[in-house]
């Protein structure tokens, strides 16, 4: 069913249901059928012009004024418009009720006291109605989004955990340790405790869902360094980021997720140098690298792309910018949060 015409049909119950118990606690029974059809149509009316008004009020504050953003003056604002609109309805309701002579001054005030006392708390319940239904379908789908954002979480860790340990990954380590134990059993060693030290702090930002560009530099300083054992000067890194870009957030492994990306697509050679960039632009992180492709990818290859696009989209809303030509970048979103 269309949404109008839920909201029509949700109109039509409430004020129905409302009318009923204004008339109920008004207690002014008809003296005749006539004027009961006529009492109740008022209080009907009432009733149809309390709920639209709340219709459109709720509306425009959640346009203008959301929860998530401004709590204090929505709250401001809502409880004044709704003083506001019970006093007018059961001010213009007041004028034409058969029960009250607008000609008496008096018998007019004491009216529209007895009518605004009882359109302040429907207006209250009708209102509450809304907002409660609101606050449900917003807390239904914060839930949902949390659940979609954990489990990109553990696809993350599960991607790197088996982009780490995949067979690719462990002959290529495999083999640098190999011939670093038979020329220099100390750069063997300090290999293999960076090799530990990588795979440890992996396991521990997965399980995070942000954290600080500054640290995730230093994981891709780590990763980097793994791999200048097997490809020496062919592999370069360059960071060109402000200190105060390094002091806010980022989805972990991005970065390396990126970089380890570049490295399973090109050619990285000692007569085709790899040169990886960072860099900042305003909003964003970007990793480029000048294209030369490989023939054959190595596995896994992709996978790591997929995935940040996914967190990004549930992080922020905002995926990642690729821009594939001579160079190719990833504009990575900034989140702008405090440590």
């Amino acid at each position: 069913m269309p949404r109008i015409f839920r909201y029509i049909l949700l109109l039509i119950a409430v004020a129905a249901i409302g009318s009923l118990l204004y008339y109920i606690l008004a207690g002014s029974p008809p003296e005749a059928e006539m004027a009961g059809i006529i009492s109740f149509a008022i209080s009907f009316g009432h009733t149809v012009t309390i709920t639209a008004s709340c219709f459109w009020l709720i509306d425009t504050l959640n346009k203008r004024l959301p929860w998530k953003t401004a709590a204090r003056k929505r709250l401001l604002y809502e409880i004044s418009s709704i003083i506001l609109i019970s006093l007018t309805v059961a001010f213009v309701f007041g004028l034409i009720s058969p029960n009250i002579s607008w000609h008496n001054r008096s018998e007019f005030v004491e009216g529209f006291k007895y009518n605004a006392l009882i359109a302040v708390p429907v207006t209250v319940i009708i209102v509450s109605i809304f907002e409660g239904s609101v606050f449900f379908r917003e807390w239904k789908n914060t839930l949902l989004e949390q659940e979609r954002l954990q489990k990109a979480h553990l696809q993350a860790q599960y991607n790197n955990l088996k982009n780490q340990l995949n067979p690719h990954f462990l002959f290529n380590s495999l083999n640098t340790l190999t011939s670093l134990i038979e020329l220099d059993q100390e750069r063997a060693v300090a290999y293999l405790q960076n090799i530990s030290k990588y795979l440890r702090i992996v396991l521990t930002q997965t399980n995070e869902e942000v954290i600080s560009v500054r640290e995730e530099l230093e994981l891709v300083q780590l990763y980097i360094n793994i791999q200048k054992e097997r490809f020496g000067e062919s592999i370069k890194l360059e960071i060109s980021l402000p200190d105060e870009v390094k002091q806010q957030k980022i989805a972990p492994l991005a970065l390396q997720m990126l970089v380890e990306n570049a490295i399973k697509h090109n050619v990285v050679s000692a007569t085709l140098p790899l040169k990886i960039l960072i860099a900042y632009e305003p909003g964003f992180i970007t990793v480029s690298n000048k294209k030369q492709a490989k023939k054959q990818l190595e596995g896994g290859a992709g996978i790591g792309l997929q995935n940040i696009k996914k967190r990004y989209e549930l992080l922020n809303g905002h995926a990642p910018i690729i821009i594939d030509e001579d160079f190719f970048t990833v504009k990575i979103p900034v989140l702008e949060l405090s440590i």
